[in-house]
């Protein structure tokens, strides 16, 4: 009762002393230090403290709920919302690469969203960018941080992917082994957790120092967004000023054989960026592009071609191309004329045999003659394509036909298995995967009511689970000897005191005890 008093007297008041956040520091490194200060062990009770709520999950590279975070500490740490988020978070990393509606809905979900969907929209639960699942450190940053605070903390810059190596003393990052998302939902991970073991500081490429120097940049700029039009036209420009041009086109292997001297293949797989098959990332980034690309893929293009140093300048280079894309360009021929009819010919015969552009292009022949004609007789060839072909009509499922089916066969299962005695627990979720539904049912239940009604019927609960096991295991020992003790048919039944229901406790008490052969009730299931 003490206890709960204090505990709401904790929550009532409000907070005295919050640290003060390191230049560069994540802001989930920000909190754990709090917590740790505060002495606070229980993870609900710290999110209580910090945010008002015991329901926020805490993030270590994408922490939301700043407005609630404020409300708390505001008066202590004097700091806009969106401050935060530029200073102590790695959403900057895509201000760059990001439309303004999409980096101010970004904004607004980590500033006041009830959930945080930041991982989600920012893209990195997709990415093909391989993030890391601990926490980095650099040696040196340590033992400095260590010998002027006091303690240490997790740096953002670090946590990048891309980013091997410290930026400010140039040398290879350590592992701390430390998962960023926690085995408890609602931990608060902090520095004061690791121990750094190594004393040695391993000194690192210079591509990779430039690569980090750079990833910096990024994080500490407030560049707004670049048009993918900008980038068109700035690698466009790139390709001509190198010389990897072949004819009117862009010579994309020598572009790839550039980019693997510089990197090589496995420092590209390291970061996920890898350069195998026919169609890649590369071959866009040197194409019209219809999308924005990340940040690193950028960076890997630019170093190995550019070798740029100061990004704010480069920003405003790319800004100074034309935001559209080049006109499409028109291919002349003087022996077009002569051609034309017999490609056009051609054409009809493939149509005949053909019942869609699908089938046509699929050949040899056909991708010859349409290559031809799309490039040489293009209005032509737009009025003389197969009709699209129309999509099948999608069927119309009757729900009610379905929900008897799915009775049925829940009534089947269970009356075959109502005499049987052994097996596992006969919930609800068992019964949809003997059954083959699991996923269709959860998201379909609500027009399946009879499926319901008859599950939430013959679904075992944990009581009648542990009494049927109770039963399955007396059955075998009763077939195995005549006599046995209490102690074994708890022991086979696997009931230990902390698991062992009510239900079961009165059964092993009020009528398994009392048969022949039993020794006196085990006194852990007395209570």
């Amino acid at each position: 009762m003490l206890l709960n008093t204090g505990l709401v007297s904790v929550f009532r008041m409000s907070l005295q002393n919050f640290p003060k956040a390191l230049p560069d520091e994540l802001l989930g490194s920000v909190l754990a230090r709090s917590v740790h200060q505060l002495g606070v062990k229980d993870d609900k009770v710290a999110l209580k403290l910090l945010f008002g709520s015991r329901n926020v999950v805490p993030s270590g590279l994408m922490q939301g709920h700043i407005d609630m975070l404020l409300e708390h500490v505001g008066h202590i740490w004097p700091i806009s919302s969106s401050e935060v988020i530029q200073r102590h978070s790695l959403l900057p990393l895509f201000r760059p690469f990001s439309t303004h509606e999409k980096y101010s809905k970004l904004l607004a979900d980590l500033c006041s969203g009830r959930m945080n969907f930041g991982m989600l929209r920012s893209g990195i639960n997709a990415s093909r960018l391989k993030w890391t699942n601990t926490f980095r450190v650099c040696p040196v940053c340590w033992h400095e941080q260590r010998a002027e605070y006091g303690f240490a903390v997790w740096s953002r810059v670090l946590q990048c992917p891309g980013v091997e190596c410290c930026p400010d003393h140039k040398c290879l990052l350590v592992d701390s082994k430390i998962s960023m998302p926690s085995e408890r939902r609602h931990e608060l991970v902090g520095a004061h957790q690791y121990r750094l073991e190594c004393s040695l500081a391993v000194a690192a490429e210079q591509r990779l120092v430039q690569v980090a120097d750079c990833i910096k940049q990024l994080l500490d700029l407030n560049y707004p967004f670049v048009t993918p039009g900008h980038w068109t036209g700035f690698y466009r420009q790139i390709v001509k000023d190198k010389g990897l041009v072949l004819g009117g086109r862009v010579d994309h292997d020598a572009i790839r054989s550039e980019v693997l001297c510089y990197w090589g293949e496995q420092q590209l797989e390291r970061w996920g960026l890898e350069l195998s098959g026919d169609s890649n990332w590369l071959l866009s980034m040197f194409r019209t592009h219809r999308r924005p690309f990340n940040y690193l893929q950028h960076l890997v293009v630019l170093q190995a071609f550019e070798q740029p140093t100061n990004l704010e300048r480069l920003f405003q280079q790319v800004a100074s191309f034309p935001a559209e894309p080049l006109a499409r360009r028109h291919y002349e021929n003087s022996r077009a004329d002569y051609s034309r009819q017999e490609y056009r010919e051609i054409w009809r015969q493939l149509l005949a045999d053909a019942s869609s552009l699908k089938s046509i292009r699929s050949s040899a022949e056909g991708a010859r003659v349409y290559s031809w004609l799309y490039r040489y007789d293009r209005e032509w060839l737009m009025k003389n394509k197969p009709a699209a072909m129309a999509r099948k009509p999608r069927n119309h499922i009757d729900w009610t036909a379905r929900d008897r089916d799915y009775a049925r066969r829940i009534c089947r299962l269970e009356r075959s298995l109502r005499h049987q005695i052994d097996g596992p627990r006969r919930s609800q979720a068992w019964y949809l995967r003997q059954m083959g539904l699991k996923s269709s049912f959860r998201m379909k239940s609500h027009l399946l009511p009879l499926c319901r009604l008859l599950l939430n019927r013959y679904a075992e609960s944990v009581d009648e689970y542990q009494t049927r096991r109770l039963a399955s295991c007396v059955l075998r020992l009763m077939e195995e000897k005549k006599e046995f003790q209490l102690y074994e048919v708890e022991r086979l039944a696997g009931l230990s005191k902390e698991r062992c229901r009510k239900a079961a406790r009165q059964i092993i008490r009020d009528h398994i005890a009392c048969w022949s052969g039993i020794a006196q009730v085990s006194s852990r299931l007395q209570a």
